[in-house]
């Protein structure tokens, strides 16, 4: 009966088949663009374009910005150049003071707006990572970290509030403009300081680098001492460099997961301490010069504007500071950190020097003796190859694209003093790659792998199936599993050129990935006879005429067709009886899920870490490019459970035409915030892929029977909803990919369109009184949900059921 029935479809395919390349050329009449052109070609022109771009804007931003830094603190710091303590010709309220480099009056009213802008650009840094740590911390963290590492994040917040202030207070005024740019290199020998004595983490050879350049760093900065005459400056050196960098001495230390589950708010006590700590240091500063307790308030902020200079360095501060950290952490996370990121580091303290130097020079202002040049430039040297080498490791892109904050950065937030130091000390040595177990102890972080090929997670090499590969092998297999019913013609015809698109992918890259089709049919013989019914045959007859092979076999749900397309890859197609096996779509989905994670991933001897399944729809249009973003999500961050893509509506009519908006608000905006405030709730099933090793953990659960009437609406109305709800419950992480595009069919008349969301919006509903009602389960288990998203969620819900209009906010596409 079987073999009639394949040969009564091949015989179709013969009649009615078509060249399979024109399969990637729909007709114009269809009322859609094609997929190949947009996503593939169009797609990747446009990202090349974008990419080129973003290469050439990224590094001479991140240079001019650390640049006008530099210059900027060094300028504002050059009117405040009063001793910090005066033996002499003390200064009075009232009268004026005389800078020492320069011997020229500069009045009280000058000098107390020049600290007053110190004191704003040291404290407008730790004022915004506060609040930013703040808000992703209340959002996605909320796990309270221990007491040692809240001693830790408030000492060293109230060590590096302490070194900013007395340098930038009281060093800098009391160097000159090319000293100045100097002593912030020493940030950097003074971070190692703390390195040396982790002898867990540094060989013998590093130990010695280490001391030879603290020694070489204490030489010229005791040279420095020397040369200017100012004995105060033996103390407040080292005192202050060593304050800012010890907050980088445990940058190496063996990671917690406790550590990294309260990375921002660990940040935002660090930040916040910061800043009681500047404004407290910065005015004990301003009493020890001599002046009165009260005119740094009093005169100093009520004469800002007063001087030019002041407020144009303190602007170039701060917006240069702030610009510069997030354009050097987008060149990081775009994978050129040697051209976006090194490479202006490296450049700008060279171009800041020669840039003073030549205004100096080349002035009638002596703001530089001509003796002093001499010395500073050697100073200068080898402070800059001291932090060349310590910080040699920027040059290596040990990283994969899309990081996490944390996996780049060993703390939140920036500095505006020593900028560049900051940065080049913040980034990571090893960027993390997060393998976290799921049962795993919070006292170690054995499972916290480095990339230190840099490679994306990606491996070069070949495997087209999957019989063919071990376990020996790392290799990436993707299930592609397709729920169908009764699609039309246009509808399969996309379906069947997204495979080939798969297919011909495969061998234009290097990716070191297997991708697997399986499709499964409900309903899929005729009531009589026990032939392929029309639907079977329609979709036999759009594959490509140069398939290898189609073989089939009996099964006990109905029948199964291996399919060998063109280049190799396999797709099962698996032909359901509904008088053998449960029809509808969440039936089907228990089917593939048992029948990868149970039968092929046994039998096969398959790493199930390496195990992801792509689910589609019968009438889903999708492409490499994105099926590849996909995988990416889930590959870089091993505590992501599925991750889903943007998805256009297709179709013709007032109906489908609404839906476009419907979809950009509901789908793409929705899931964009869910992202960015704790998690997506609803993977879609026409273009998500999920990891194997999530859904083994949730699939007994997602087989339970409806019994109840709530049940019935959480179970069966909206299968991608309940699926998802699982997986939040386990306590996996799911995203949201908006550079991962796919097409599928919306309801094109009222009446389908009617049906489809009295199902979605009755199982949202139940899905989210669900997750509201054990809340404090959820946030307890699941890292990326917070108390505050659950209320945001529960506010939504709210305004759902009092306004009907409102439910478009819901949709589970």
């Amino acid at each position: 009966m079987v073999s009639q029935s394949l040969k009564s479809s091949t015989t179709t395919l013969e009649l009615h088949g078509e060249d399979w390349i024109n399969i990637f050329e729909p007709k114009e009449n269809e009322g859609f663009k094609k997929l190949s052109n947009v996503s593939e070609t169009g797609k990747r022109n446009w990202g090349g374009c974008c990419s080129s771009f973003i290469m050439f804007l990224v590094p001479p931003v991140v240079l001019a910005s650390i640049i006008a830094t530099q210059i900027g603190f060094v300028l504002l710091t050059d009117h405040a150049n009063n001793p910090l303590i005066s033996d002499e010709d003390e200064p009075t309220s009232g009268s004026t003071t005389f800078n020492l480099k320069l011997d020229q009056p500069v009045d009280l009213q000058t000098l107390a707006s020049t600290y007053a802008w110190i004191l704003i650009v040291l404290v407008a840094p730790a004022l915004y990572n506060s609040i930013f740590s703040l808000m992703v911390s209340s959002t996605r963290e909320m796990k309270y970290p221990s007491k040692p590492f809240v001693a830790w994040a408030l000492l060293s917040g109230l060590m590096e509030g302490i070194g900013m202030s007395i340098l930038g207070a009281a060093v800098l005024p009391r160097l000159s403009l090319l000293s100045g740019i100097s002593v912030l290199l020493a940030i950097v020998p003074a971070s190692s300081c703390g390195e040396f004595f982790q002898r867990n983490l540094a060989s013998r050879s590093q130990r010695s680098l280490l001391a030879l350049a603290i020694f070489l760093a204490a030489g010229a900065l005791g040279a420095m001492v020397f040369f200017t005459k100012d004995i105060t400056l033996a103390y407040l050196l080292p005192i202050s460099l060593l304050c800012i960098g010890s907050t980088f001495w445990l940058k190496n230390a063996p990671l917690k997961l406790k550590q990294l589950k309260c990375y921002y708010y660990l940040g935002f006590l660090r930040s916040f301490i910061q800043i009681p700590t500047v404004l407290l240091s910065v005015w004990i500063v301003w009493i020890l010069t001599g002046n009165d307790i009260t005119s740094l308030w009093t005169l100093g902020f009520t004469a800002l504007f007063s001087e030019q200079v002041n407020y144009i360095a303190a602007v170039c501060i701060i917006v240069g500071s702030f610009i510069g950290f997030h354009f050097g952490w987008m060149a990081c996370s775009l994978c050129f950190q040697k051209i976006g990121f090194a490479a202006p580091l490296a450049l700008s303290s060279i171009i800041s020097f020669a840039a003073v130097t030549g205004v100096c020079l080349g002035t009638s202002e002596n703001c530089v003796e001509l003796s002093d040049i001499y010395w500073e430039i050697p100073i200068f040297l080898g402070l800059y190859i001291l932090q060349v080498i310590i910080c040699r490791h920027v040059w290596y892109e040990n990283i994969f694209p899309i990081p996490l904050s944390k996996a780049l950065w060993t703390r939140t937030g920036y500095s505006s003093l020593g900028t560049e130091q900051c940065l080049l000390l913040n980034r990571r040595e090893k960027a993390l790659r997060f393998k976290i177990k799921r049962n795993q102890s919070e006292e170690s972080l054995p499972s916290i792998l480095t990339n230190d090929s840099g490679s994306s997670g990606f491996e070069t090499g070949d495997c087209r199936t999957i019989n063919s590969c071990t376990t020996k092998d790392e290799t990436n297999y993707v299930f592609m599993c397709t729920t169908m019913w009764h699609e039309n013609h246009k509808e399969m015809h996309h379906l069947v050129a997204s495979f080939l698109r798969i297919d011909s992918g495969c061998t234009e890259t290097s990716e070191k990935t297997v991708y697997e089709g399986h499709v499964l049919f409900d309903d899929a013989f005729e009531p009589e006879g026990g032939a392929y019914n029309e639907y079977v045959n329609l979709f036999i007859s759009l594959l490509p005429k140069d398939i290898p092979s189609i073989t089939e076999k009996a099964t006990p749900f109905g029948c199964q067709l291996l399919i060998t397309l063109p280049h190799g890859t396999q797709i099962y197609v698996h032909l359901k009886d509904k008088k053998k096996i449960r029809n509808k779509k969440r039936w089907s989905q228990i089917m593939y899920m048992f029948y990868i994670l149970r039968f092929r991933v046994l039998t096969n001897g398959l790493d199930i870490n390496n195990v992801f399944i792509l689910t589609t729809d019968g009438d889903t249009e999708f492409d490499m490019p994105s099926t590849r973003d996909l995988l990416l999500y889930l590959k870089r961050n091993h505590i992501v459970g599925g991750v889903c893509s943007r998805v256009f509506p297709k179709g013709g009519g007032p109906v489908a035409w609404f839906q476009v908006f419907e979809y950009a608000v509901g789908h793409w905006l929705q899931k964009a915030a869910e992202n960015v405030l704790g998690s997506v709730l609803c993977l879609p099933g026409c273009f998500s892929m999920l990891r194997g090793s999530a859904v083994e953990e949730v699939m007994h659960t997602y087989t339970t029977n409806a019994i109840t009437g709530k049940e019935f609406l959480q179970y069966d109305q909206g299968e991608d909803r309940w699926l998802s709800t699982l997986l939040l419950k386990h306590g996996w992480l799911l995203q949201y990919a908006a550079s991962a595009d796919a097409y599928t069919y919306c309801p094109s008349t009222f009446h389908e369109f009617y049906n489809q969301r009295r199902r979605w919006v009755s199982s949202t509903i139940a899905n989210l009184a669900d997750l509201i009602m054990n809340s404090e389960a959820v946030v307890k288990k699941n890292i990326s949900i917070s108390r505050f998203f659950m209320a945001y969620q529960a506010l939504l819900l709210m305004g759902t059921i009092i306004s009907p209009g409102n439910r478009h906010y819901y949709i589970d596409i």
